[in-house]
């Protein structure tokens, strides 16, 4: 199942360790968000994120910004260039270049993610449930201050990025409606 797939990447001890692509580029992954309660006491539900990543498949050129710690001026020059939704996580991929990626280098504290988004619609009986929304950015920030506990970020290679989603996708049975990954020129 790639939820579990995905917990044994994340679950592993890390210290925020980067890979370079071939290319001179560093990529990040994070789980971003989820259908979980957060610290707000709100839930996206699967229906929310399921809509959000359609309006993404339909409209690959309008991927979230990418920031650190919701902070203005601190967009990365690449942005996202990838998205997956899939069992109740969202995850969210792009490159780093190497003045991005080194504040990373040495620092261990584990990492989360968190995203800017406008609820577009609520549940009629129960307005902590959101039914649509729309993400504008995503962002890295201690995972202590995320919303949700059930996030992750990290950075490592394209190959590696590729070759574990291949593998859970392979065998969590599902279909691979995966947002390909962009080449960086």
């Amino acid at each position: 199942m790639l939820l579990d797939k995905l917990k044994q990447w994340f679950s592993k001890p890390k210290h925020n360790g980067l890979y370079k692509q071939a290319d001179g580029y560093y990529r990040w992954i994070g789980i971003v968000t989820n259908n979980y309660l957060d610290s707000d006491g709100e839930i996206l539900t699967d229906e929310a994120h399921r809509k959000f990543y359609s309006f993404l498949q339909d409209n690959p050129d309008i991927l979230p910004a990418k920031l650190i710690w919701h902070t203005p001026g601190t967009q990365s020059k690449h942005g996202v260039d990838f998205a997956y939704y899939d069992d109740g996580f969202f995850i969210y991929s792009g490159v780093l270049e190497l003045d991005e990626a080194e504040p990373y280098l040495n620092d261990y504290r584990p990492l989360g993610m968190s995203h800017g988004f406008i609820a577009l619609e609520r549940d009629f009986n129960n307005p902590r449930y959101i039914t649509e929304y729309f993400t504008y950015e995503v962002s890295d920030l201690l995972l202590e201050q995320a919303a949700n506990p059930l996030t992750s970020f990290t950075v490592m290679s394209a190959s590696e990025l590729i070759v574990r989603l291949a593998d859970a996708i392979q065998t969590s049975n599902q279909p691979a409606n995966v947002l390909p990954l962009t080449q960086t020129t």
